[in-house]
């Protein structure tokens, strides 16, 4: 999708379910309070290994995931590229890696199409809260591509338990941060006690 540098007045909104929900705000940014997003579930699962640090992800997983509340914020910016270049920074991932739904332009981003039923119900939530565009973390699963081992829950937890030391205490730190999230690996990591 190309980026819409319309500048007159689009209500844009960002969600996740990521970290940056409870980060304490980026000097500079112009997201608002995240807040949750009523009406608007999404499946998310831990279905992603960092490239960075090797953590699991939390993405929209419509295979794998559970349905999660999410959160959103409202951009101060009235245009999409500054919106898009702020949360590429934030979640640290590559441009293609973004999901856009713009309603006024009836488009969507290539990275939505990961996702597509979960796009349409973004999209109906956008148009009930009177929000013209919406971006978000639309990643794609990488477990197996990572490891050579098909995603399970329990392929998930005994990945993170064969860590070393320094990479698995900042997986642990990462998941107790997120441990909001209900996922089938969230719920096998607070079984196995290990946040």
């Amino acid at each position: 999708m190309k980026k819409n540098t319309n500048t007159t007045g689009l209500k844009i909104a960002v969600l996740s379910w990521t970290g940056i929900v409870n980060s304490k705000p980026v000097k500079g940014s112009s997201l608002g309070k995240f807040q949750k997003a009523t009406g608007l579930t999404v499946p998310i699962e831990f279905t992603r290994i960092s490239n960075k640090d090797g953590r699991l992800v939390p993405i929209i997983s419509e295979n794998f995931g559970k349905p999660n509340n999410i959160f959103y914020a409202i951009s101060k910016h009235k245009a999409i590229n500054p919106v898009f270049d702020e949360l590429v920074k934030l979640e640290k991932v590559g441009p293609s890696s973004i999901g856009v739904v713009d309603i006024r332009a009836k488009q969507t981003s290539e990275a939505s199409t990961r996702h597509s039923n979960t796009t349409m119900a973004i999209a109906n939530w956008a148009r009930k809260n009177k929000i013209d565009v919406v971006l978000w973390l639309a990643t794609s699963m990488s477990f197996k591509d990572r490891i050579g081992v098909k995603f399970s829950p329990t392929a998930a937890v005994d990945y993170v338990n064969k860590l070393d030391d320094k990479q698995k205490k900042n997986a642990l730190s990462y998941l107790k941060k997120v441990s909001y999230l209900e996922t089938p690996v969230m719920d096998l990591i607070k079984k196995q006690e290990l946040i």
